[in-house]
């Protein structure tokens, strides 16, 4: 696939995710910019995500796509779902009759139309009449401007999206402004319940990750570490009986699902469940991305020679949102639970030469979208950018796959 494409989350006021928004860019090799500014071309975007199919990229959630004054003309998102895809009219859009007529097009066959970067201007009025969300940048915007907005244009079918909120104070005040979606990295910011002490009823899941990532375990000592905790145990059969539910027999015992499935696999499905035990219900993308983090790293090891590491890059992954679930800080964290220093100096940007340090930045890059450092990542590790979406939407497929099946 001659694409990057990566997938930024939008949140609803509880924090549960309405939708995301689709990042792309066509890879260097065939990358231009057109006349109009278009970033990618109508047969790229099309044959991508036709060829996809949205539901391996988004799930069952809303996904954004941004539309320049071309794409809009050209009707080419009446190629793609009406009632998952979000029509995002981009800023630099010019609204002239031949756009208003196909944004009315698109209204009537069923799409959402949201306007990206909204900044009010006369000529915008017949777009604001169609638009169903009405996104605000919050880093650009002054206080007064974003409150502005919503008391100048609020009705019963226009809803607000405040995006690049970043910390939980944008978040809450946006709340507060009366914004209704919520995109950024907020949800990946810890909230510190202490920064000296970790809770106490998440102590225990600590002593898990640090009985699963011993590197020199027993199977039967894994086994009594784990069915020690019988919520724990439960949990851990349920994830492993989920994923293995197409082979037809149950496992009933940590036991037996050490022999079904392996110790590694076995240690895959143990972090997962202590990350949904310290989660306590909330936090579900934060989850999400460390299973998609894990994969990513995991699949990935091989590609740049580091196959024998392979254990130590999917830790990388699976750990990375460990301050936001547990309320404490990485380093704290670390000094409660024995972990190998290369995950460690990652996880804490204390090391940025080595290949799964390299290997983990580059994905954070391609999370948010930042296709040149990407591409500069990728040549640092003698890796194709296309080999990187193509493992990166493996990972996301086998995230949505996972969940759905332990829900």
């Amino acid at each position: 696939m001659d694409m990057l494409i990566a997938r930024q989350p939008i949140f609803d006021k509880n924090k549960k995710v309405y939708g995301y928004e689709l990042l792309y860019r066509e890879t260097e090799q065939n990358a231009y910019i057109s006349a109009d500014g278009d970033m990618a071309s109508s047969n790229v975007i099309l044959g991508g995500f036709l060829s996809l199919g949205f539901h391996t990229l988004t799930g069952d959630k809303k996904t954004f796509v941004n539309f320049t004054d071309n794409l809009l003309t050209q009707e080419i998102a009446t190629l793609l779902p009406s009632d998952s895809l979000v029509v995002e009219v981009l800023e630099t859009v010019v609204p002239h009759e031949e756009i208003i007529c196909a944004c009315k097009n698109l209204k009537d066959a069923g799409y959402t139309i949201a306007l990206d970067d909204f900044i009010f201007k006369p000529e915008y009025t017949p777009l604001i009449k169609l638009a169903d969300i009405v996104k605000v940048d919050f880093l650009s915007s002054s206080d007064a401007e974003k409150a502005s907005i919503i008391r100048r244009f609020r009705n019963e079918r226009i809803k607000f999206l405040a995006e690049k909120i970043e910390t939980q104070e944008e978040f809450e005040k946006a709340v507060r402004m009366g914004y209704t979606y919520f995109q950024g990295y907020f949800f990946a910011k810890p909230v510190m319940l202490s920064r000296n002490i970790i809770p106490p009823a998440k102590l225990n899941q600590m002593r898990l990750i640090e009985a699963i990532n011993a590197k020199v375990i027993d199977f039967g000592v894994l086994a009594n570490v784990i069915e020690m905790d019988a919520a724990y145990s439960y949990e851990v059969l349920r994830i492993v009986n989920s994923v293995l539910f197409s082979r037809g027999t149950r496992v009933k015992s940590i036991r037996q699902a050490l022999v079904r499935i392996g110790l590694e696999d076995l240690r895959k499905w143990c972090y997962i469940a202590v990350l949904r035990n310290l989660a306590e219900g909330k936090h579900t993308e934060a989850i999400n991305y460390c299973m998609v983090r894990a994969k990513f790293m995991e699949s990935f090891s091989p590609i740049i020679g580091m196959e024998n590491s392979k254990s130590e890059f999917m830790t990388v992954g699976i750990l990375s949102m460990l301050d936001v679930l547990s309320g404490c800080p990485l380093e704290k964290v670390f000094e409660e639970i024995p972990i190998a220093d290369e995950v460690k100096n990652t996880l804490l940007y204390k090391d940025d030469d080595s290949k799964i340090a390299q290997s983990y930045q580059l994905l954070l890059e391609y999370e948010k979208g930042h296709w040149q450092n990407v591409e500069d990542l990728a040549k640092d590790l003698h890796v194709d950018t296309k080999k990187i979406t193509e493992i990166y939407l493996e990972a996301i497929q086998w995230m949505i796959q996972i969940t759905q099946r332990i829900q």
